[in-house]
């Protein structure tokens, strides 16, 4: 059973997920301070589903790019859990978990709004990375029509013919049982930031 964690963005959210569906999920869309909110959400999926944390046997997390407190904060979250019951992390990037959601055969490229007027983006044909990194709107527009690429983002009101990308802790955890099949080697417990984080964001 896997406990999904995606504090990356605005969206704070957990899921509790298990033989391939999902059990019971918690989000609360607060912007900021997730911190405040993630035990809260976590007793509303113990109430719910009726199980404990000793149920779990492995904790998901969306490990970034996206806020660099947020995702600080979810992977401090994430370990407490994992020492408390000894239990396997499974630390995947926003573009890893976007992967799996959208299971596209053309050339896509999904983008994040960083809140700084750019993005985190990258574009992928099949399941292979093009080229990642921070690009302003035009530059990611440049790219997206010379890959002749579909664009998903979760800011789809500021780009023409994109389509709406928004991270679940359901994503979350449905990915990391995915990748745990097929590619184990695939999780991290480190952050994953595409510009050096600072303290005060």
């Amino acid at each position: 059973m896997i406990l999904g964690i995606e504090t990356s963005a605005s969206l704070c959210s957990l899921c509790l997920w298990d033989q391939n569906k999902a059990i019971t999920y918690a989000e609360a869309d607060i912007g900021v301070g997730h911190a405040s909110v993630l035990f809260e959400l976590l007793e509303r999926i113990e109430k719910e589903s009726g199980l404990s944390l000793k149920n779990i046997t492995h904790v998901a997390i969306a490990r970034g790019p996206g806020s660099f407190t947020g995702i600080r904060v979810g992977l401090s979250f994430a370990t407490g859990l994992a020492l408390a019951g000894n239990l396997p992390i499974l630390g995947l990037t926003c573009f890893e978990i976007a992967l799996h959601k959208l299971s596209l055969t053309h050339t896509f490229g999904v983008a994040f709004d960083t809140k700084r007027q750019d993005f985190y983006g990258a574009f992928y044909q099949n399941d292979q990375c093009l080229e990642m990194g921070i690009w302003t709107k035009e530059t990611l527009l440049q790219k997206q029509k010379s890959l002749n690429a579909s664009l998903w983002t979760d800011v789809p009101q500021l780009f023409e013919e994109a389509t709406p990308l928004r991270l679940t802790a359901q994503d979350v955890a449905h990915a990391a049982a995915f990748y745990q099949k097929i590619t184990p080697n695939i999780f991290s417990q480190d952050p994953f930031y595409l510009r050096p984080p600072k303290v005060y964001e």
